[in-house]
């Protein structure tokens, strides 16, 4: 028997709430580590989220060591570098 898989006006408004209230947030990143339970949320939620052909090809790495960080940080930079210079 099919589910009624239709959504609520609230849960419409919801979502375009957050469609058209989304910004850009990458350069108000807090120094505060994320608390392991709302870490876990949003990583469910990520695994979760919509890919082509439902496949969710992606792993999520937790790197806590800055260090490291700073060193695939950098690795993503040079790597972007490279890939811009070939286009």
């Amino acid at each position: 028997m099919p589910q009624d898989c239709s959504f609520s006006e609230e849960e419409r408004r919801g979502v375009y709430r957050a469609i058209y209230e989304r910004r850009d947030v990458r350069s108000h990143f807090l120094p505060d580590p994320v608390p392991d339970d709302v870490l876990g949320r949003i990583l469910d939620a990520a695994h979760h989220a919509p890919s082509v052909g439902f496949m969710q090809p992606w792993d999520f790495l937790v790197i806590r060591d800055a260090t490291i960080r700073k060193a695939v940080y950098r690795n993503f930079e040079c790597a972007s570098r490279c890939a811009a210079e070939s286009l």
